[in-house]
């Protein structure tokens, strides 16, 4: 059972003990709700992880989810970036981009396909990093 506190703009999701799991740090900024992971999206977290991004959708149509402080991701996060996309093509102009996603995660991305339904904004080092995977240019 995981524990949630906010300390100023982020989630703090906690297991039992009280060691963190994952922070969102949420950034609303120019139309665009900017968010920071940092930990692991594993099944201890995945219910949370959806509660707030789903949430994120009801307060802006463009959402930012920075994966740079992130190694894993299971299935039920894809699931719950699916559901954001979907919900986000109901609205005009609406976006939804990943940026700063670490090797190991573009590689679950690429092998189930997901990286072909997302906006991924790379950078050069990011890049250079996956210049061995189908599908990315660099």
């Amino acid at each position: 059972m995981s524990k949630r506190s906010v300390e100023n703009d982020s989630l703090i999701i906690q297991d039992e003990n009280g060691k963190k799991l994952l922070s969102m740090q949420e950034r609303y900024e120019d139309g665009v709700m900017n968010i920071h992971l940092d930990g692991n999206v594993t099944m201890n977290v995945a219910h949370d992880f959806e509660d707030e991004l789903m949430a994120a959708t009801t307060v802006c149509s463009r959402i930012v989810i920075d994966f740079s402080g992130v190694d894993v991701l299971v299935s039920p996060g894809l699931k719950t970036l699916l559901a954001v996309q979907k919900r986000l093509d109901e609205y005009p102009d609406a976006s939804l981009c990943l940026k700063g996603v670490r090797p190991s995660v573009m590689d679950i991305f690429e092998e189930t396909g997901f990286s072909e339904l997302f906006e991924i904004e790379l950078s050069e080092k990011e890049l250079s990093g996956l210049s061995g995977l189908s599908g990315i240019e660099s």
